[in-house]
């Protein structure tokens, strides 16, 4: 019995997944944006428990880091497919961008017009957060390398 024309036998397809998996051309494998969607609460959660439930430093480090961690999330969410890399410099610019706007009189308006803005800009300017927010972009490229790298390996 012969394969029907078309279909790749076992072996053809799992040669191709190798194929695929290690050609630096081939299509990016897209991330499940439902997946990391769950993955956005959970940090929002946890962060907000960081903030409001743990003494400070600790709190403000866990919180820096997760928050960081979240933006690098939600530039998943709008390109699933981007390489990590390129998600980690728009992060970290995002991270580092919204820390440095704290310098101006921005956020502070944001926040007397509307409270919880603040978890979002910030209140104020803290070197400390670069750091935090440097930490969690690496930490959170590093986790999706190491995930992406185990998906695109051959099964």
């Amino acid at each position: 019995m012969g394969e029907s024309p078309g279909r790749a036998t076992s072996m053809e397809t799992e040669r191709l997944h190798v194929v695929t998996a290690s050609d630096p051309t081939a299509p990016a494998v897209a991330r499940s944006r439902a997946a990391v969607a769950v993955v956005v609460c959970v940090v929002v959660l946890v962060g907000l428990a960081a903030r409001f439930l743990l003494p400070d430093p600790v709190g403000d480090v866990i919180g820096g880091v997760l928050y960081a961690g979240l933006i690098f999330l939600l530039c998943i969410l709008v390109r699933p497919r981007a390489p990590t890399i390129t998600l980690s410099v728009v992060a970290l610019a995002v991270t580092l961008g919204i820390e440095f706007f704290q310098l101006t009189p921005g956020p502070a308006a944001a926040t007397e017009a509307f409270w919880p803005s603040r978890l979002v800009l910030g209140t104020g300017f803290s070197a400390m957060d670069l750091v935090t927010g440097t930490v969690g972009v690496l930490g959170s490229a590093l986790i999706d390398g190491l995930h992406r790298s185990r998906d695109l390996r051959p099964h």
